[in-house]
């Protein structure tokens, strides 16, 4: 599996953002992420999946953390986070 650098990684996570709506998101992630571009196996999907379904605040915003910090560490988790986000 090839990992995305930032560049790359901010411009899935903006589509996702933009394209996807309500609880449906982590549905976008794994087609973005797992089906597509196989950055992600399911297994790896499915624990930052439940990881961000324990902790506190939004899911969408908390998996966009956990999936940008697992491809591109932590530059990547912050770029998920502002790309998801900010549209």
């Amino acid at each position: 599996m090839t990992r995305p650098g930032p560049g790359r990684l901010t411009a899935v996570f903006a589509w996702v953002g933009l394209a996807s709506l309500g609880g449906g998101r982590s549905a976008y992630f794994h087609d973005a992420l797992v089906t597509r571009r196989r950055w992600l196996s399911d297994e790896e999907f499915l624990q930052d999946l439940a990881i961000s379904q324990i902790l506190p605040g939004p899911n969408f915003s908390n998996l966009a953390v956990a999936l940008g910090f697992r491809l591109a560490g932590f530059a990547g988790a912050a770029c998920a986070l502002v790309a998801l986000v900010l549209p």
